[in-house]
């Protein structure tokens, strides 16, 4: 079985770097690491030069194209029986590796995806750390329901990241992916790739596990995408990135907005319209709600234009009562002494510490700092060898130590 590891990336070169690493590092030969690169202006064709690893390729597209379309670009040119990506800021777990692969050897899913702990590259003069709860290591896999995330997602509940099947930080088989793609064969067909394949998987459904595990590293940093679409203010990150969508045929059918709410509504809504037989409607009212109270608005023009585009949306889908019910605030409940004790606990259960190795702190050596922890203990709890509690103490013991 070969599994492709694929990094779609632009100008990025200097993260691109630390987060090859990661992946060069696993031991395993029946791995194809690809770097796709979108026409950078950088140097980072010379990065990719600079490793010397008969399993990685580098290929280029012709032309300056969207996100979407780099990705699909990506998922053309590799040839693995599973499929996984990340961001070129981010990182594989190496010595996570070999439990991954046993899992996927054993179960043969459509999708394996993970819990996904964070690391934020410092500004300069800063430093990192590195965080993981007891509830998100160790973990069995476990098979997921689809038809109930279905209507979360219908309902507007969302969840934390990684919370849908995902071949972004985790892994897709290439039937399942040829299997959900477009009648043209095309697998990713909305503007931000990894959420529509999350959005599409729940709709098409099928064989999802998720693993209370991490097997690699989300990174964080002032060049991601996902944290330029937080931010109040324009930047040349989201303006390249919606001018490149402009001309891309799979744009989404709602127009772009800078906001991750409106991104997660754009995106369910661009799967509903690509596969016009999914019968089931979305809750218009929970959503416009969702998104009126998750975005956060720090001026009058950012409010004016929310509104005008919810009302123009509201308008082509005759829904305008749904929006007029949503400015109406709905009272939040509580939290129950059973939900603040689990939080507390939650909290209580996890481990803190310097993301630093070597004298860098990079995603690299955030990886090397969670496989310094977690070791191959996973792969003994998997095998029976080790109990999930006793492989979180002993995780607990070399933390103290570092």
């Amino acid at each position: 079985m070969k599994i492709s590891l694929l990094f779609p990336t632009r100008d990025r070169a200097p993260f691109l770097y630390w987060s090859l690493r990661t992946a060069l590092e696993i031991d395993d030969d029946r791995l194809e690491i690809i770097v796709s690169d979108n026409c950078s202006l950088d140097d980072t064709a010379d990065v990719v030069a600079s490793f010397n690893d008969p399993r990685l390729k580098y290929i280029r597209t012709p032309e300056r194209t969207s996100m979407r379309a780099n990705f699909e670009f990506a998922l053309r040119s590799s040839t693995g029986d599973y499929v996984s990506m990340i961001g070129d800021d981010d990182g594989y777990l190496p010595a996570q590796f070999p439990a991954l692969r046993s899992i996927l050897e054993k179960h043969q899913p459509d999708c394996l995806y993970w819990d996904l702990p964070a690391y934020t590259w410092p500004a300069e003069g800063e430093s990192g750390s590195v965080k993981l709860r007891r509830r998100s290591a160790f973990g069995f896999p476990k098979a997921i329901d689809t038809d109930v995330f279905r209507e979360n997602l219908l309902e507007a509940r969302i969840e934390q990241t990684n919370w849908a099947p995902s071949v972004y930080h985790g892994v897709a088989s290439r039937s399942y992916l040829e299997r959900i793609a477009c009648p043209d064969g095309t697998c990713f067909a909305g503007s931000i790739p990894d959420i529509y394949f999350s959005y599409r998987s729940l709709f098409a459904g099928g064989n999802m596990l998720r693993a209370a595990h991490p097997f690699s590293v989300a990174g964080q940093s002032n060049a991601s995408n996902g944290a330029a679409h937080n931010r109040q203010k324009e930047s040349d990150i989201t303006t390249s990135f919606i001018a490149d969508n402009e001309s891309d045929p799979y744009c989404d059918v709602v127009p772009q907005r800078r906001s991750i709410p409106w991104v997660l509504f754009s995106t369910m809504e661009t799967v509903r319209a690509r596969f016009p037989e999914t019968s089931e409607h979305p809750n218009y009212e929970d959503w416009y709600r969702y998104i009126l109270q998750t975005e956060p608005i720090q001026s009058n023009e950012w409010k004016a234009e929310l509104d005008g585009a919810l009302q123009a949306y509201a308008a082509k889908t005759g829904t305008e009562e749904n929006l007029k019910r949503a400015y109406v605030p709905k009272k939040i409940e509580a939290l129950g002494l059973w939900d603040k004790l689990r939080r507390e606990l939650s909290n209580a259960e996890r481990i803190k510490i310097s993301s630093s190795h070597d004298g860098k702190d990079t995603i690299y050596s955030a990886a090397k700092v969670f496989d310094r922890l977690l070791k191959t203990h996973y792969a003994q709890v998997l095998d029976g060898n080790m109990s999930a509690r006793a492989a979180w103490r002993a995780m607990k013991r070399d933390a103290s130590r570092l």
